[in-house]
């Protein structure tokens, strides 16, 4: 497994959308809408990962997000190292299959419900 604390991460924070609750969704793919932080949908081009547990209406609201250049992310199907990940309806990085937003490479590889590390790679690739 790669070591990420070796690495200079960039970061950004946002507020949450109001009524979002992401306490349980550390290392989940997150998009900054109009509206606020929230989870990103399938096939969206994800803002980031976050990395930590914001609970809306409370003091710790603000979502900290990294963008890169490596991050853990929470993966919703089998990934293959190499894999170019793309976002599911719930967050997750999953396998691109399609022509849609690629927000990173998998660095390992992992089943639904593993935290891989990725190098985030937020572009569109036919």
């Amino acid at each position: 497994m790669s070591n990420s604390s070796q690495l200079n991460l960039i970061y950004t924070q946002g507020k949450l959308k109001d009524g979002e609750d992401l306490k349980d969704k550390m290392y989940y793919l997150v998009i900054e809408k109009s509206d606020g932080v929230q989870l990103a949908g399938a096939g969206e081009l994800a803002l980031g990962v976050l990395h930590n547990k914001p609970t809306s209406g409370s003091s710790a609201d603000s979502a900290l997000i990294c963008l890169g250049p490596t991050s853990k992310v929470v993966i919703g199907g089998d990934v293959t190292k190499g894999d170019k990940l793309a976002c599911n309806a719930s967050g997750q990085a999953v396998t691109r299959t399609t022509e849609n937003w690629i927000i990173g490479i998998a660095k390992e590889s992992g089943v639904a419900g593993d935290i891989i590390e990725i190098d985030i790679l937020r572009s569109y690739i036919a």
